[in-house]
């Protein structure tokens, strides 16, 4: 199956990876488990008494525990089955009865596991959660949680209350993943093809409405996300249908600048893809998802005729968003250059080791070799410390710097330039005595900390670090700027200055952050959208 000018392959795992195959165990067990997975925490608090809010839909009922009141698997969307397959998602309907918030709802269709069987997922999913301090007492920021997970896997089931206990209204949901959520084919007559994007709008649409009951402010809303999350949320910054519902956004490990596939209805001037040759097409793609599950002419209604299980089945890598031309108009990246994103204080950054999320991305090393080409030398010159240990891991590591860093860098430079406060932050915790073989901090580890520690056995440093970072993140949440009392100060990034906020055994700013190796990679990112700048 060949996507974004890659070849995706099912990791193999029988090799060794990396430094150990230790490590790699634990970057699957919590990276994938949790952070793709998403879903292992499961609220076990009993039900002290239950407060009733009023929301577009009717009356909804949520528990009260320990200072926190839940609200959980609410449906903002009538079921995206049928013919609402491929289709934008429709608000829910009212109910006529209190709606009972005490459970989470199932999760949307993905690959199955021991932790995540197959009975607790639907396709009936669209279902979000909201933590408040109170339902009263003024008007709290509100903070909208989007999961990582490769957009063909991960739920809302976050700890939402740690936010919560902070004063802030954090919501969570689940959105369409897989080729249920991010499809083009020319049997559809849809526009769009993001759909899962389209229900992240309809949930900030929801909030926008709703927040209120619920305590927070519908004029202090903060998007924020990790991995794909972090990419979802610089959709919402590119897509012109989320204009004005959200007021500050933070992509944790997400990417921007990475090659999205097209489709037929996308009219700008498009992008190389990796390898220097015309754009991939998102139908294309799509009649190779769907081969042998259609027989004769494939038509709208056969193709949601398609078992859902049969679907998403049939993917085999991490799903790519779709260029469009109507949910998403460009690559962010190019958005972002050309100065057509929305303009909100904006944070972005990630880890020294954002490599480890290779071995499950299902892109073969020879692939990516292939990608650079000739500038696969001037590579293993900047990468030489990390070759000189393996190839594997010099590979892996300059993955992980351009799906992820150098999409962070360019973003947030771009988000400054057009005069938008902007903090950059690079993670890179001391390893535990017993992960010494670790290549640095993996993938999206700040949000795992941060998001599922409570699921961790965290040492001193490490709760430490996640509720640092929480404080930050709520700050920027009730004020656009990380910086309060008893943090050390976070430096706005400019071009110029190059300002990042290290976070290591403590926050301290920094400059220059593997700038040479970022420059590298920016170049040639800048060589391959070249057509789409003129």
């Amino acid at each position: 199956m060949n996507c974004i000018g890659l070849n995706f392959v099912r990791p193999n795992r029988a090799e060794p990876n990396l430094n150990s195959q230790a490590y790699l165990m634990w970057m699957l067990r919590f990276v994938v488990g949790l952070l793709l997975g998403g879903s292992a925490f499961a609220e076990t608090a009993p039900i002290q008494s239950t407060v009733s809010v009023t929301v577009q839909q009717g009356e909804v009922l949520g528990i009260q525990n320990e200072g926190v009141i839940r609200f959980l698997g609410i449906p903002y969307a009538m079921p995206p089955t049928g013919n609402r397959r491929w289709n934008p998602p429709s608000a829910a309907p009212r109910w006529k009865v209190p709606f009972d918030a005490f459970a989470y709802g199932p999760e949307c269709l993905q690959p199955p596991s021991a932790r995540l069987p197959a009975q607790q997922m639907s396709e009936d999913c669209l279902k979000l959660n909201v933590w408040t301090p109170s339902v009263t007492d003024g008007k709290r920021p509100v903070m909208v949680w989007v999961h990582g997970g490769g957009f063909r896997a991960g739920s809302g089931r976050v700890d939402g209350a740690a936010f919560a206990r902070e004063g802030v209204v954090l919501v969570s949901f689940n959105y369409r993943l897989g080729p249920l959520g991010f499809f083009a084919h020319n049997a559809l007559t849809e526009r769009s093809a993001n759909f899962g994007l389209l229900d992240m709008v309809l949930v900030l649409q929801w909030v926008r409405e709703n927040a209120a009951s619920f305590g927070g402010d519908p004029s202090k809303v903060t998007i924020f996300g990790v991995s794909a999350g972090g990419m979802g949320v610089n959709m919402l910054m590119a897509s012109p249908l989320s204009k004005g519902l959200f007021h500050r956004a933070i992509a944790q490990s997400g990417y921007g600048t990475w090659p999205l596939m097209r489709s037929r209805h996308a009219s700008e001037i498009a992008p190389r893809n990796a390898y220097g040759e015309q754009a991939d097409s998102a139908e294309a793609f799509a009649d190779t998802q769907v081969a042998g599950l259609v027989t004769g002419k494939t038509t709208a209604a056969k193709l949601r005729q398609i078992d859902a299980r049969a679907l998403v089945d049939a993917l085999d890598s991490f799903q790519v968003p779709i260029v469009d031309g109507h949910s998403l108009p460009k690559e962010p990246g190019v958005s972002f250059l050309l100065g057509q994103q929305h303009k909100v204080p904006f944070i972005t950054g990630g880890t020294s080791y954002e490599g480890s999320a290779m071995p499950g991305s299902g892109v073969s090393q020879q692939d990516f070799l292939r990608w650079w080409g000739p500038r696969m030398a001037v590579a293993r010159k900047l990468y030489a410390t990390d070759f000189a240990i393996s190839e594997e891991l010099g590979i892996t590591r300059l993955f992980g710097d351009t799906r992820y860093l150098g999409g962070g860098r360019l973003l947030g430079r771009a988000m400054a330039t057009a005069g938008m406060p902007t903090w950059l932050y690079y993670i890179d915790l001391p390893q535990p005595q017993d992960q010494k073989e670790w290549a640095g901090t993996p993938h999206a580890m700040g949000s795992i900390l941060t998001m599922y520690g409570n699921l961790m056995s965290l040492d001193a440093q490490q709760q430490k670090f996640a509720a640092t970072l929480r404080r930050y993140w709520v700050n920027f949440a009730r004020n656009g700027d990380p910086n309060g009392a008893g943090l050390p100060a976070w430096p706005k990034h400019s071009k110029a200055q190059d300002q990042w906020m290290t976070f290591g055994a403590t926050p301290q700013p920094n400059s220059g952050v593997i700038a040479d190796k970022l420059d590298f990679i920016e170049a040639g990112y800048r060589q391959r959208i070249g057509p789409a700048l003129q």
